[in-house]
């Protein structure tokens, strides 16, 4: 299964969609299910919201009853005081849980790696640079192209929560840094006071599980570990 990316400050759990469940669904999660056509989306999303609700019981065991509704715009709405991100495919799916005290933004998105990709889509979602790179190694172009696909969702899913806005793919610009394992993204706009246009955040991606998984963390700048 997928290794953890993030750290101890955070709370992450992943699974197939094969898996026996361990905490039973909730009767709002079986209610929303019956508006999802799909029969490989319905377990996606209950998974998700078991893993989800799982993460929340480590930090608060009273949190495994919660239900997380879904926002305007498809986000995941958390418990007061805690931040998260959900990410499922036809055949995993993963969350993450960390305290707001702690940590600032949180992002994941996974991508089944025999997902093929449109050259519309690679217009869409890179800039010059970023084509560049994709199309450097022709034999890994479509690996390259899901890389950045996954890492500018995951940016997304991590800032949207603190800019309450929609942005698109040109809102970040993105660098492949071999010593980070991932790419550095450049922001092209200030989502928050703590991000001001021009920050650099990391973006870890790792290969396994045949999927791409794309991570974001923004820790808080003020946090200071209790002794």
């Amino acid at each position: 299964m997928l290794t953890n990316p993030y750290p101890d400050s955070c709370t992450f759990f992943a699974a197939s969609l094969s898996s026996k469940l361990s905490l039973a669904s909730l009767p709002e999660e079986e209610s929303f299910v019956q508006n999802i056509k799909a029969e490989s989306r319905k377990k996606s999303y209950l998974l998700g919201r078991h893993l989800a609700r799982k993460a929340l019981c480590e930090l608060d065991p009273t949190l495994a009853s919660f239900f997380i509704k879904t926002g305007e715009h498809n986000e995941p709405l958390w418990p007061h005081g805690l931040i998260g991100s959900l990410s499922h495919s036809t055949e995993i799916a993963c969350a993450i849980v960390s305290s707001f005290e702690r940590t600032l933004a949180l992002g994941i998105d996974v991508e089944p790696i025999h997902r093929t990709l449109s050259q519309d889509i690679s217009r869409k979602v890179c800039d010059e640079s970023e084509k560049a790179w994709v199309q450097a190694v022709p034999a890994e172009e479509n690996l390259r192209l899901l890389s950045i696909f996954a890492a500018k969702e995951a940016i997304f899913k991590a800032l949207f929560p603190l800019y309450q806005k929609m942005f698109w793919f040109d809102a970040v610009s993105l660098s492949w840094e071999n010593e980070l394992h991932g790419f550095n993204a450049t922001l092209l706009f200030e989502p928050h006071p703590q991000l001001r246009k021009g920050t650099n955040i990391p973006v870890n991606i790792t290969y396994e599980c045949d999927h791409v998984t794309a991570s974001v963390l923004v820790p808080q700048v003020t946090y200071t570990p209790r002794p």
